[in-house]
């Protein structure tokens, strides 16, 4: 274990400093603004895409809940429809991108 943590922390030391560089960047006046600016459609957006999944119909969850998160096929659809995928970001990374985005909420 001791090795282990030894080995990989180049790699997380890496990590930290790309979610810095992330972050770093959509604090960053112009980018913040354009966010601010396109909030309200941005979130529409959103919305459209969270409630595309007909199968989002359960009993221990409110349907608002469910509407309000999107799955991975939402995400992967959003992405084709924006014309994100694949002329930006291949399918396979938008998997990776969505996967990586669940495991730090």
């Amino acid at each position: 274990m001791l090795d282990y943590i030894k080995t990989s922390k180049p790699d997380r030391e890496i990590e930290h400093k790309e979610r810095k560089d992330v972050q770093d960047f959509l604090d960053s006046e112009p980018v913040a603004s354009l966010f601010e600016d396109y909030k309200k459609p941005l979130h529409q957006m959103y919305k459209f895409f969270a409630a595309q999944d007909d199968k989002k119909e359960s009993n221990t969850l409110s349907l608002d809940y469910l509407h309000s998160m999107l799955d991975l096929t939402e995400f992967i659809r959003f992405g084709f429809h924006m014309k994100v995928t694949p002329d930006l970001v291949s399918a396979d990374d938008m998997t990776f991108i969505y996967k990586n985005l669940l495991g730090e909420s």
